[in-house]
């Protein structure tokens, strides 16, 4: 039994890193191919693994800062909490870092022109009277 008391941590941290994994693949995929196109000026390669860097980072700290790693002292309904509002306040953050940086929910990804600018031509305009 000894034996496998050294290991628990190591089992946690796994586990731990394992759902902050596949929460930053559903996030990484969601900032591609939603949040990034409608960008004002989306970013490039480095850009992405930016994101998704500060996206991991802020589920590390508040996913430990609410106790979501403590597998073995907490019961289940109390893990689920606490891992569930880090899980929320950093999408929170997330969110506002997003909206701060740019985001423009109305562009449309397939025009070249940007959200300001009208898409439509006038009469006039086609008829050559301008």
């Amino acid at each position: 039994m000894d034996s496998f008391n050294q290991y628990k941590r190591l089992i946690r941290t796994g586990v731990v890193s394992l759902e902050i994994l596949i929460e930053a693949v559903f996030f990484g995929y969601i900032w591609l191919e939603i949040y990034n196109i409608r960008m004002v000026t989306p970013f490039e390669n480095k850009g992405h693994w930016m994101m998704i860097g500060f996206y991991v980072l802020y589920l590390i700290v508040f996913v430990y800062l609410y106790g979501g790693t403590k597998y073995a002292y907490y019961r289940k309904g109390q893990l689920i909490l606490s891992q569930t509002l880090g899980t929320l306040i950093a999408n929170a953050v997330m969110y506002v870092q997003i909206i701060i940086g740019g985001f423009c929910g109305d562009r449309d990804p397939e025009s070249d022109l940007g959200p300001d600018v009208p898409q439509t031509v006038s009469a006039q305009e086609a008829a050559g009277d301008l």
